[in-house]
């Protein structure tokens, strides 16, 4: 008996874990995605800091499911929050908020580019494995960046396009079992620099219990290449690469309960006899929220 007990916790304890998206149409879900970033510019002796600190709310509506299982999402931001402290000593920081009607100085392009965002979706077709097939984004977004200054990440129509489709995460097909791994990897372009390539890998870590609910926890490390452009005056070497967090995912509900992702990167940027060392640090989290939570910067 005691023989067969064994041998019947044994194989419970090998039973693989479904780490799938779990879609069903009319339903909606709140997220919180809030990233804290530090740009710091070294120059000869002299240090410049940019700090960025942003809360965005969205809702996920699931729209249709087709017989595969693929599912029609409507990603939509319901507000932005901002506020970005300057380098320049004494300057006040630049605050943003897409509910409010008043602008501080200064806030002229984030309210440009995300007043052609709020409350209206990004059309995102995905996996159950979390691959993106499809994304379509708002009307007038593509307007709202045209004599917009050139740059990377959020400042591009494109780095907006990249943080949507990284946020439905990619998940293994099929069950996995603890130590399973997978990767994705995504392209962002960065002029006048080049190309940045970021690899993210997953590991499936086993169940964590949090406030009495069970999540399976999945570990993530990422790493950065830069690819320069072909007719890049600049030269730049990366000097530093760490990056990494964790997933809390709820099985039951086939969707992420929390996501966290710490990195730092730093490069030098040398144009002609003149280097300069950039060091980009940022916090990310994303976590499933209950509609009109007050939550603040």
């Amino acid at each position: 008996m005691a023989l067969l007990a064994a041998s019947v916790f044994a194989s419970a304890a090998r039973a693989d874990t479904d780490l799938q998206w779990k879609f069903k149409p009319g339903t909606k879900t709140h997220f919180e995605m809030k990233m804290d970033a530090v740009r710091e510019t070294k120059s000869r002796d002299m240090v410049f800091q940019l700090k960025i600190n942003q809360i965005m709310d969205m809702t996920w509506e699931v729209v249709d499911v087709d017989s595969d299982g693929n599912a029609t999402l409507h990603q939509t931001v319901d507000r932005v929050r901002m506020e970005v402290t300057l380098p320049q000593a004494g300057q006040p920081p630049v605050k943003f908020d897409t509910a409010q009607a008043d602008k501080t100085p200064g806030a002229e392009i984030p309210a440009k580019i995300f007043g052609a965002m709020v409350g209206k979706p990004f059309t995102v077709k995905v996996t159950p494995a979390g691959k993106v097939l499809d994304m379509t984004p708002p009307e007038g977004l593509a307007q709202a960046f045209k004599n917009m200054p050139a740059g990377g990440g959020m400042t591009s129509e494109e780095g907006l396009q990249q943080m949507i489709k990284q946020s439905v995460m990619p998940m293994p097909e099929g069950p996995a079992a603890v130590g399973k791994t997978w990767e994705s990897s995504a392209e962002m372009d960065t002029p006048p620099f080049g190309k940045q390539i970021s690899t993210t890998y997953y590991k499936y870590a086993g169940t964590e219990d949090v406030d009495g609910k069970k999540l399976e926890k999945i570990d993530i490390t990422m790493d950065v290449k830069l690819e320069p452009a072909a007719d890049a005056q600049a030269k730049i070497k990366l000097k530093d690469n760490t990056a990494g967090g964790e997933i809390l995912w709820d099985a039951e509900a086939g969707q992420p309960a929390v996501s966290q992702v710490k990195t730092k990167t730093s490069f030098e940027i040398t144009i002609n006899s003149m280097t300069v060392e950039e060091t980009f640090t940022t916090n990310s989290t994303m976590k499933r929220v209950e509609g009109g939570e007050a939550r603040e910067l």
